[in-house]
């Protein structure tokens, strides 16, 4: 028998040999192995390798390499750099959709692989940030017209997830209407207009997946404002006026 065998396992083989169970080998062909009396079996699987966070509108895909001899993985989350962890699942492919997140906070990932000897240590972690998707937005609302001396004062209500708007103006009701400006605020002065001259406004909303139908119309009709008028009078031309007037 080997030296390194454990005694335990000497009085096994020596009580089988005095019974007369065969067991030819075994006492041969066992090993130490890693010195620890594993019998040299497969060892804890390395840590997973590669892994990778795609976001998507609440929830966040998560795929990694295979890790040699693994019969499993242990998904980890935290909404912490570095941890601390906690386990969300546990699978025995390389890939996961976690749907238990919200838009909008930013989660971080590990992954361990498994099996019957152990857990491996963590993988390097990985990171994603799900979010809605972005769509057009909604048309302006609430536009307002204001007539000045040759200009036009507008205003309107912010559309949820425009980036910019588009001012559009026109001469006739209905349109056709001509682009004139494209502010990044809710307000915007049309200068340089003929007075007497009624105009016809529209406004829409872009971001960057495009631009949403226009407004409701608005009009007015800019105006020059009325001269001052200045009265002179002069004391040489004055009569006193007669106390039977007021009575």
């Amino acid at each position: 028998m080997p030296e390194n065998m454990p005694a335990q396992l000497r009085v096994f083989l020596w009580t089988a040999a005095l019974a007369g169970i065969g067991l030819s080998g075994c006492a041969g062909g066992y090993s130490s192995g890693n010195g620890k009396g594993n019998g040299g079996g497969t060892g804890a699987p390395p840590a997973p390798t590669g892994l990778q966070t795609s976001a998507g509108n609440a929830q966040v895909i998560l795929n990694w390499a295979v890790s040699a001899n693994a019969t499993g993985y242990y998904v980890k989350q935290s909404t912490t750099s570095g941890g601390p962890y906690t386990q969300i699942a546990g699978t025995v492919s390389t890939s996961f959709t976690d749907t238990g997140v919200t838009n909008g906070t930013k989660y971080f990932y590990v992954v361990s692989s498994y099996n019957s000897a152990g857990q491996s240590a963590n993988s390097a972690e990985a990171s994603a940030t799900p979010s809605a998707p972005i769509t057009i937005p909604s048309s302006p609302s609430g536009l307002q017209a204001t007539a000045g001396n040759a200009q036009v004062s507008l205003n309107w209500t912010a559309s949820a997830g425009a980036a910019s708007y588009h001012v559009k103006r026109g001469t006739t009701s209905g349109g056709p209407y001509t682009q004139v400006a494209a502010p990044a605020v809710t307000t915007f002065t049309d200068t340089g207009l003929t007075n007497g001259v009624t105009y016809y406004y529209v406004v829409s909303a872009l971001n960057t997946v495009g631009e949403s139908a226009d407004s409701t119309q608005a009009s007015a009709t800019p105006a020059g404002m009325a001269p001052d008028v200045v009265i002179t009078i002069d004391p040489t031309k004055t009569k006193p006026i007669s106390p039977y007037i007021y009575g």
